[in-house]
């Protein structure tokens, strides 16, 4: 549904418009935070058991969720050239708190 101009794949290289860099990265942190309960679960679960009881979906989803974790953070590293113009970054901070603290 989206444009040709706002649409990726999985492998493509950061977004080089703001408008695409915040559209992945807010695709990214939705599915960071639809996956977040696998990676809440494993936690738990290492806590009292051994990990390797774990079911391999399980694994697979925390899997999809740190690496959602990861792009949306680094969805705007296509933005600017780190020797010329100041590198946009996101605050991390804030991120880390939406993901660990929302419900």
């Amino acid at each position: 549904m989206l444009t040709p101009k706002f649409t990726w794949h999985e492998n493509d290289p950061p977004a080089t418009t703001i408008l695409a860099a915040r559209l992945w990265a807010k695709y990214y942190g939705a599915q960071s935070i639809a996956y977040r309960p696998f990676v809440l679960k494993i936690l738990e679960y290492s806590a009292f058991r051994r990990t390797g009881d774990i079911e391999p979906k399980v694994l697979d989803c925390a899997r999809i969720c740190i690496q959602a974790l990861i792009k949306s953070t680094s969805a705007f590293h296509g933005l600017s050239d780190p020797g010329v113009h100041r590198l946009l970054v996101e605050n991390v901070w804030v991120i880390a708190h939406a993901h660990i603290c929302s419900p």
